[in-house]
């Protein structure tokens, strides 16, 4: 079984977020998206 790598984008502009998200998801990765670095922080604590 193969796991499909996930990536977590940090970016502060939401249209740069999103584009780099979409790019991202478009070559098969799961993405989750964090606006700052708090967001960043939690996001890390909910994958554990």
């Amino acid at each position: 079984m193969e796991i499909t790598p996930k990536i977590l984008v940090v970016e502060d502009n939401r249209e740069m977020r999103e584009l780099v998200s979409r790019a991202l998801r478009k070559e098969g990765y799961r993405v989750s998206l964090a606006e700052d670095g708090k967001e960043m922080n939690q996001a890390i604590e909910n994958e554990r």
